[in-house]
């Protein structure tokens, strides 16, 4: 009975460049075909009512002028790291409320003006906690609900940027990679997205022989609840290597971690990552680098403190990710899905349980053989025992071609690249062997690339 509008943001899948937005990196997404849709109605105060026709999201309330007086906000970064700020949303962690919260809070600031609350009525149907941005997708709904009524001329770039700042709100210190795929998602389409600056790059079909198949493997993995701390000590290892690489070669004048990866010959690459302590506690760091003392305790803050940073098992990953990622839309446009899927396989050996250790003498091999960093899998860790095996599972079918994790990791899905022909028997496979064996329902299929987000009515 009221004038609203209807926003839609869908989940999205990157098909490689995982872990890499933030550092630069490009990435190769497809938005899908499982969506958050909003039903929003604009209110004359600055309260915004929520409502979710899923009971496990119940009812809430807040009003944005009261959460943003909790502490300065001259500065968002400075707002999240107040203790009272950290206070209050340490009694609603994990609450869906954040997502939304966070989204109008930093488009408030962002965009220098009060913003209208809101009534809100929320639909979805994307796997949550599962690697597939449902959580990004509250964000991304939220934001296009704001931007329609309260008529903001906000371009695709701030759009994409104030959406990734806005979940930091939740305690996470991601980048802005799922965002840009939701809003940048063509029908059908696969397409790579560039970082610091923005920038979207080519688009192109999947081959009617091929399918992206998405296995979930009903492991759980919540940004908001105890993930955030290994997410974010990975991303502090990124940090730290770089400032140490930096340290070390000033000379190449280094501005994003990507530009590690366009060092050539590739022995270089490896020489200099031997330079870095394969792992290093938080006094260590502080001693290599005491004049980034400050930059490291803002690091710091952001997670508990994890013993030890696997310096280079992340920076190699990283390094070698961003390779594949150059080269995947060139792949995919010469119909070479078979080394598509190689370099899925082993993008998803960087990530596996305690399996690869980058030593001096795993350096040395690699300098001796001047070895492709797009064949290098480095150690970024962020998998599960479960996840390995469904992944291994999917690599032994007939008609997949490569497999990987997908999103931030511990816990969620597994995708695959499939024959289309053969997607049938390869989901009866895993019907029988994982979620039939363990007691689990049925949740793999066959997923599709649709538009990006929109205002639908």
């Amino acid at each position: 009975d009221k004038k609203v509008v209807i926003t839609r943001s869908p989940g999205r899948i990157n098909l490689m460049g995982r872990h890499l937005d933030h550092r630069g990196g490009g990435i190769n997404v497809m938005a899908t075909d499982k969506d958050t849709v909003f039903v929003a109605s604009p209110r004359v105060d600055d309260r915004v009512f929520l409502t979710n026709t899923d009971p496990r999201y119940p009812d809430r309330v807040f009003s944005i002028g009261e959460e943003l007086e909790r502490a300065d906000h001259a500065v968002w970064l400075d707002y999240l790291n107040d203790e009272k700020v950290k206070a209050a949303l340490e009694v609603t962690r994990g609450d869906w409320v954040n997502y939304v919260k966070g989204a109008m809070l930093r488009a408030e600031l962002a965009c220098g003006m009060k913003l209208c609350g809101m009534e809100i009525a929320s639909d979805g149907c994307i796997p949550v906690a599962a690697g597939l941005s449902s959580s990004s997708s509250l964000v991304v709904a939220t934001l296009e609900a704001v931007k329609a009524l309260n008529a903001l001329n906000l371009p695709d770039d701030d759009f994409i940027r104030i959406a990734g700042e806005g979940e930091w709100f939740v305690g996470s210190r991601g980048g802005a990679g799922d965002h840009a795929a939701m809003k940048c998602g063509q029908r059908d389409r696969i397409i790579h997205l560039g970082f610091k600056p923005f920038k979207v790059g080519k688009a192109a079909p999947f081959a009617e022989k091929y399918a992206v198949l998405v296995a979930n493997s009903l492991i759980r993995a919540k940004k908001s609840e105890g993930s955030k701390d290994a997410f974010n000590a990975r991303v502090a290892s990124y940090e730290c290597a770089f400032m140490l690489l930096k340290k070390e070669y000033p000379a190449r004048k280094l501005i994003e971690f990507r530009d590690l990866a366009a060092i050539t010959p590739y022995d270089q690459i490896y020489r200099m990552l031997k330079t870095l302590p394969e792992k290093a506690t938080r006094e260590e760091l502080f001693a290599l680098l005491p004049a980034e003392k400050d930059a490291l305790l803002r690091i710091f803050a952001t997670h508990a403190d994890p013993g030890r940073y696997d310096l280079r098992g992340v920076a190699l990953y990283g390094i070698s990710e961003c390779v594949r990622s150059e080269r995947f839309m060139d792949l995919l446009e010469e119909n070479d899905y078979a080394s598509i899927g190689d370099m899925m396989k082993i993008s998803h050996d960087g990530d596996r349980i305690g399996e690869v250790h980058i030593t001096d003498d795993y350096l040395d091999a690699c300098i001796e053989k001047n070895a492709d960093p797009a064949m290098v899998s480095g150690a970024y860790a962020c998998s599960t025992p479960e996840i390995d095996g469904l992944s291994d599972l999917l690599n032994s079918a007939d008609g997949v071609l490569g497999s990987e994790l997908v999103g931030a990791g511990l816990g969620g899905c597994v995708i695959a690249l499939v024959e289309k022909e053969k997607a049938a028997d390869v989901i009866a496979l895993l019907n029988e062997k994982y979620y039939d064996a363990k007691g689990l329902p049925h949740a793999a299929d066959v997923f599709s690339a649709s538009a990006g987000s929109q205002v639908i009515f």
